[in-house]
């Protein structure tokens, strides 16, 4: 036991944690530099836009937090209980904060209105019990702080376990959904960056995860682990964004991307127009048509030859003459089959290509054999 400046004995060595609580600091007070430095420039620098000011929240509440957790791991918050002000508060506000920065860099088009204010519950509950905290006296405050270090029994340990086990349940689902997603847009566009970006939010979410179990077992190591990470990621950007300023200017140039691709849409029905387009295929056979053009199939769609491009990409991954060549082929290969007395020009011609050398490229592109091939080998079976 010992006394801390106010007189308040704590069991030193139980909150003491064994690592290298210097460096852990450093590291986190740097960190929080950093933080409040980033904050700053997306404010005045960066633009009025909400994904700015959602992260210069983010980096701004991240900064308070650092600074807390260096206290809390050096045992400063016993010297200086005030200082953890709104702590719980501010740590629930940054795990949905960075859930939503990360959707605005790798969809920035994405809609996070509706119900996704739900995230933010755990924060609003938290906030009554930070605001008791700030009107307790010192020896109250001490006390708060000990059980939460400790898992010393009380009821305000209690109300704090629950509230981070909901946190923490959040954190779990916040991961998987955005894991998911940028899986799916890694699988899509195949961007380097992309799979960047997607390590970066899983360590995140991942290090805020173990922030919180930390204090759900009253477990130390696990809050200063979390919260070194936390830190060494916003350093790791610092570097990166200083020795490969190219790399920074690629995610904002693929950001910008997306976005101008997903507003091409804007007001169109994806699924409505693939219908379509799928029932021009099948049933009016506008592919046997070799004129038939970009412009052409958009205009019978009623939209811009941009958007019918940009569908096909987004929608089927792929562009207009594949799409179209996709149906001169299966056709070809079906009047292969059941008119074999039909010469393989006479088909070519039919099905929409306009000569025999550009039909066997894409046959044998589609299919890996040429149409002889096909229905030699295919011809008895047929029949």
């Amino acid at each position: 036991m010992k006394e801390n400046p106010a007189g308040h004995a704590v069991h030193a060595g139980r909150i003491r944690i064994m690592l290298p609580e210097a460096i852990a600091r450093y590291i986190l007070v740097f960190g929080g530099c950093l933080s409040l430095l980033f904050s700053l420039i997306h404010v005045f620098i960066r633009g009025k836009q909400v994904e700015n000011y959602n992260l210069s929240s983010l980096l701004f509440i991240l900064t308070i937090l650092q600074f807390q957790f260096a206290l809390i791991i050096s045992e400063g918050a016993l010297s200086y209980p005030g200082l953890l002000f709104m702590h719980l508060t501010f740590l629930f506000l940054a795990i949905p904060l960075a859930y939503r920065a990360y959707f605005f860099v790798v969809f920035p088009s994405s809609d996070l209105s509706g119900r996704k204010w739900l995230i933010f519950i755990p924060a609003f509950l938290a906030m009554p019990l930070d605001m008791y905290y700030l009107v307790q006296s010192n020896a109250g405050k001490l006390t708060m702080i000990e059980s939460l270090l400790t898992g010393l029994n009380s009821r305000s340990l209690v109300v704090i376990r629950m509230i981070t086990g909901a946190a923490s349940l959040e954190v779990l689902l916040l991961l998987g959904m955005l894991s998911m997603r940028m899986i799916q847009e890694y699988r899509r566009s195949r961007m380097p960056i992309t799979a960047v970006n997607a390590v970066y939010a899983v360590i995140t979410l991942a290090a805020s995860e173990m922030v919180l179990l930390g204090y759900l077992l009253s477990s130390m190591a696990a809050v200063k682990y979390g919260a070194v990470i936390i830190s060494l990621l916003l350093i790791s950007s610092y570097i990166t964004g200083v020795r490969y300023p190219s790399l920074i200017q690629l995610v904002i140039i693929e950001a910008k991307k997306q976005y101008h691709r997903k507003k091409l849409l804007t007001g169109i029905d994806p699924e409505s127009l693939l219908f379509n387009l799928e029932r021009l295929m099948k049933e009016e056979k506008l592919y046997t048509s070799e004129t038939l053009s970009l412009k052409d199939l958009a205009d019978i769609l009623s939209i811009t030859p941009h958007q019918l491009s940009h569908l096909l990409n987004s929608e089927r991954d792929t562009n207009f003459n594949t799409f179209i060549n996709q149906y001169r082929i299966e056709e070809a290969k079906r009047l292969l089959l059941e008119e074999a007395g039909r010469s393989i020009l006479t088909i070519a011609y039919a099905v929409g290509f306009n000569s025999k050398s550009t039909f066997y490229d894409a046959f044998s592109r589609f299919t890996g054999i040429t149409p002889k091939q096909y229905r030699e080998s295919h011809g008895s079976s047929a029949r």
